[in-house]
């Protein structure tokens, strides 16, 4: 069973929605917008549907945020609809600060996608050093039994065209 398969079964809606937010982002890199748009609406559905404060359901803006940080052409239709996604499942933005007080491995993992260059902007957003996000997706790559970014894709699903 796949990590994200074994995530995406987890009964604790938390768990399932990160996987959702990571599985969009790996499609969202992959350039398979129609099923990362899927992905995203429900991964930010089932946290907002989690019974969560919105003051401490951060995980649905953290991955419309590392969506953002992304830089992959031709998205505006799609961010359109996972921002609005976002925005009817909780209701409104969280303050920036607030935003990223989730788990450090939902940072990291999120982001594990992202192109170097991504990672500049990513530790600029987040007031954080881009050592201290290497640390993160180091910590990830551990959990994933993987070493590094280029494993990445052996471990996620494949994605449907």
């Amino acid at each position: 069973m796949e990590l994200t398969e074994r995530h995406l079964a987890d009964p604790h809606p938390v768990t399932r929605g990160n996987a959702l937010l990571g599985a969009a982002l790996a499609d969202n890199l992959t350039g398979h917008l129609d099923r990362a748009v899927e992905r995203l609406e429900l991964g930010v559905a089932v946290l907002a549907d989690s019974g969560l404060p919105v003051s401490t359901n951060h995980d649905g803006l953290l991955g419309w945020q590392a969506w953002q940080l992304c830089d992959v052409p031709d998205l505006a239709a799609a961010r359109e609809r996972a921002e609005t996604a976002y925005r009817a499942s909780v209701g409104h933005r969280a303050r920036p600060g607030q935003a990223f007080a989730g788990p450090a491995w939902a940072r990291a993992e999120l982001r594990a996608g992202c192109p170097a260059t991504a990672l500049r902007h990513a530790a600029e957003a987040l007031v954080l050093s881009p050592r201290t996000v290497e640390n993160h997706l180091n910590r990830a790559y551990a959990k994933l039994g993987i070493s590094g970014r280029g494993e990445l894709g052996a471990v996620l699903p494949p994605a449907v065209t």
